[in-house]
């Protein structure tokens, strides 16, 4: 990142309640737009306490003098509990509303030019930055991407009670929840993934609305991702999915279309790596498809291992039900693999060109798309060859953490312009 000529040195606050190094998803998404504006702009970053120690283990070794840290909590007492995703909510929440007396604390002693929430990056869930008398940038944040309530009825019990508690807090908070309103009403500019996205911030009140993608991954990973030995030459085209077996992600889907290109093609098999509820049924499946010969689902994998595995396939699967590409397809785009999505697909210029997507109403009709694109990519290896070199092409120019910094730091100083100061709502 290179500090442009419209951009000054900033007095940046950030709300990062989730903030890791070396990890991925959220976490990662904090830690790795932390270290890229700590290049040109002074930071107060204030963060969970449950990050602590990882961070302070990080900055002993690799200083970072334009980061303040300020870890805050109300409570230890769940700390131990909160990979439990509803008590993490629950406690997400509660850390929003209580963190504010510390931030407005800080904007008496700096004076800041401009907020900036960067995780956890949902829409319907509110930020404490929106009621401070400083210009707000509100994400990039996502969240209303959920999967369509028409197809649950091909979904197993324990996806729907997955999901349906996520639908019920995201529609009661956006709609009864006045925090969330605010939050988007005083957001100086909202930044989002999706155009599902879009629409639901613009309703609650957004004003001044930008694309920008939620999910990125920093040059350092894209470059070894590169380096992964590339599949040797095979008569056998290998499809290739990974992430936990769970109704949501769709595996079940993606198999089903497979089971239709294998009775055409020969020499074609499909990788899987992951663990989950659902793997005894969906094994179950691959014998009744006439398939479990050619579909292997391999278990207890390291992230190291699964990389090379994806390095060492043809085709990357990404069948998830839910509107927004995980990390997963980014490493995918990285190591150059042509992809196929039910939903997901990245909002890139090109996304078309290294990626097939579903657009059909129907699970069936999206299992019939898949199939296609999937019988298209096995019988041509030419295809997948320039599919791939797109999809690391996409993947440098607009996915990569150090280019889209630059964009938001420009948007930041745009945000920070005088003219741009909202008057909050009372606290």
């Amino acid at each position: 990142m290179t500090l442009s000529s419209k951009q000054r040195r900033l007095k940046i606050l950030i709300s990062a309640y989730a903030c890791r190094p070396n990890r991925g998803s959220e976490p990662g998404t904090g830690w790795h737009t932390v270290v890229e504006l700590s290049k040109h702009h002074d930071l107060w970053v204030i963060a969970c306490v449950e990050d602590q120690p990882d961070i302070e283990k990080y900055i002993a070794e690799h200083p970072m003098p334009s980061v303040t840290w300020i870890f805050y909590d109300f409570t230890g007492l769940l700390m131990s509990r909160r990979s439990n995703e509803i008590i993490r909510r629950v406690h997400y929440g509660l850390w929003q509303h209580l963190a504010y007396g510390t931030a407005k604390k800080l904007t008496e002693e700096v004076p800041f030019d401009v907020s900036l929430h960067i995780t956890l990056g949902s829409y319907w869930r509110p930020s404490f930055l929106a009621r401070l008398p400083i210009p707000f940038v509100w994400g990039p944040v996502g969240g209303a991407e959920n999967a369509p309530m028409r197809w649950y009825r091909h979904l197993d019990m324990g996806t729907i009670l997955w999901e349906l508690p996520k639908v019920i807090m995201e529609e009661s908070s956006r709609l009864l929840d006045p925090s969330v309103r605010n939050t988007a009403r005083q957001a100086t500019i909202t930044l989002v993934p999706t155009e599902r996205t879009y629409k639901r911030v613009k309703t609650l009140g957004a004003g001044d609305i930008r694309y920008v993608p939620q999910v990125r991954l920093p040059l350092s990973d894209i470059d070894m991702l590169k380096s992964l030995p590339p599949r040797e030459d095979s008569d056998t085209v290998r499809f290739f999915s990974s992430g936990r077996l769970v109704g949501w992600k769709g595996i079940q889907f993606a198999l089903r279309a497979f089971a239709k290109v294998a009775r055409e093609v020969p020499n074609v098999e499909y990788y899987h790596v992951g663990d989950g509820g659902l793997i005894d049924e969906i094994r179950a499946l691959a014998e009744e498809l006439g398939v479990a010969d050619r579909f292997v689902i391999f278990e207890g994998k390291s992230r190291e291992e699964n990389l090379e595995m994806m390095a060492d396939s043809d085709v990357f699967m990404f069948p998830c039900l839910h509107d927004e590409p995980g990390w997963v397809v980014l490493e995918a785009m990285a190591i150059g693999r042509p992809i196929v999505f039910l939903k997901g697909m990245p909002r890139t210029p090109n996304a078309h060109k290294f990626g097939f997507g579903a657009d059909s109403n129907s699970l069936d009709g999206a299992i019939e798309e898949m199939y296609q694109a999937m019988l298209k990519l096995a019988k041509d290896p030419a295809l997948r060859k320039e599919m791939g070199q797109i999809a690391q092409q996409e993947m440098d120019e607009y996915l990569c953490f150090e280019k889209t910094t630059e964009e938001l730091a420009d948007i930041l100083a745009e945000a920070a312009q005088p003219q741009s100061v909202a008057v909050p709502a009372p606290a």
